[in-house]
C-alpha cells in the first residue's frame, strides 16, 4: 500500500495526474509509470484536438447548408456549385492538418 497525502494523492508519485488517476499510477511498476503517463497526456491532446475538429465541423455546417438550401439568395448571394465543392475540400484539409498538429505535443514534459 502506499501513503495517501492530506490533498487525497500519493507522497511518491511525481505527476499532477495522480489524484484523478491514482489507480493507473499505483497499479503499474516504475518502469510503465512514464509510458502510461504519456499515453495519458496523448489520450487528452486527442480529445482536445477532436472537439476543435467539431467545433470547426458545427461552424461549417452553419454557414454551407443554409447556403446549399438556397438562403441566402434574397440578399443576393448565390455563389457557383464549385463554391460549395472548393469549401467542402478546404473543410477536409482544415480538419486533417488540425488532426496533424497532435504529433507536435511533447510527450513527457
Amino acid at each position: 500500500m502506499h501513503q495517501s497525502s492530506r490533498d487525497g494523492g500519493c507522497w511518491n508519485c511525481p505527476w499532477s495526474w495522480h489524484r484523478c488517476c491514482s489507480g493507473v499510477c499505483w497499479n503499474c511498476s516504475r518502469a510503465q509509470r512514464p509510458a502510461t503517463y504519456c499515453a495519458i497526456e496523448l489520450s487528452r491532446a486527442t480529445y482536445r484536438k477532436m472537439v476543435q475538429n467539431l467545433l470547426w465541423a458545427t461552424v461549417y455546417n452553419l454557414i454551407a447548408i443554409p447556403a446549399a438550401a438556397g438562403m441566402f439568395i434574397r440578399w443576393r448571394l448565390d455563389p457557383p456549385m464549385s463554391v460549395g465543392a472548393i469549401a467542402m475540400n478546404l473543410s477536409t484539409i482544415i480538419v486533417a492538418f488540425n488532426a496533424q498538429l497532435l504529433r507536435r505535443v511533447k510527450l513527457g514534459h
